[in-house]
């Protein structure tokens, strides 16, 4: 469909729809193609809101309750969201998953590798049985210092070291110019005080959003009477409320 077929009432909807909801649901309600939509969110410059898609009171809460103990692919099925949006809230709120979960995860993975491995016989991995392989094998509690050499070891950091002290320096330039970023570096540095504050919080079961600098608690945070009566430095404490978010 041509760019000029557009009428007015849909290029407004375009406009109030793109940048909160996902381009597949604008295509839909304009009955468009998605890359028709695309080509007139470019031609207008249109992007979407960082945290653009917008959860249901329902879905915020079930997000909140499910997120440590269950899989990504169901819950962003569940909630009707990409991965992307999913993780993006998550990183938003300070959810992580718990280590029961992610042990099991490492071991379904270790176990669909190895049925893998047998079906399509490639069990034992390649050059195990290799007389005299041994050596060259990463043995328990080996550096890679110890694996490779002093020397070898020190060059990997230096050059390390400076492939990343060159990129903070572009993209400090960048943030300087009021460029756009092209990593996901932060190059600009909060206080330490907040640095702080932010890994407690999170450590007792805070849900920050760092938008408003607020820490909401719920009924697993192990709260802190004494940081919250404190005056306040970086943060403002609040019950978790569906308001509020």
């Amino acid at each position: 469909m041509r760019n000029d077929s557009w009428t007015q009432d849909d290029i407004d909807t375009l406009m109030r729809e793109f940048p909160i909801k996902q381009t597949k649901d604008v295509a839909e309600l304009l009955g468009r193609s998605v890359r028709a939509v695309c080509v007139m969110a470019h031609k207008f410059g249109l992007k979407k809101d960082h945290y653009g898609i917008v959860l249901t009171d329902k879905q915020k809460d079930y997000l909140v309750c499910h997120f440590k103990d269950t899989d990504n692919e169901y819950l962003a099925m569940k909630l009707g969201i990409s991965q992307t949006t999913l993780h993006r809230y998550a990183r938003r709120w300070g959810l992580k998953k718990s280590k029961a979960h992610v042990r099991r995860m490492q071991m379904e993975c270790a176990m669909a590798a190895k049925a893998s491995h047998l079906a399509h016989g490639t069990y034992p991995p390649k050059g195990y049985q290799i007389p005299g392989g041994e050596k060259y094998r990463f043995k328990p509690g080996e550096t890679r210092a110890q694996r490779i050499g002093e020397k070898a070891n020190r060059e990997c950091i230096r050059k390390a070291a400076e492939t990343r002290r060159k990129t903070i320096l572009d993209e400090r330039i960048r943030h300087m110019r009021g460029l756009p970023q092209r990593t996901r570096l932060k190059v600009t540095r909060d206080p330490l005080g907040k640095i702080s504050d932010r890994s407690y919080l999170k450590k007792r079961g805070y849900i920050l959003d760092e938008a408003s600098c607020v820490a909401y608690w719920t009924g697993e945070t192990r709260r802190s009477p004494r940081l919250e009566a404190m005056p306040k430095r970086y943060y403002e404490f609040k019950p978790y409320n569906n308001d509020d978010r």
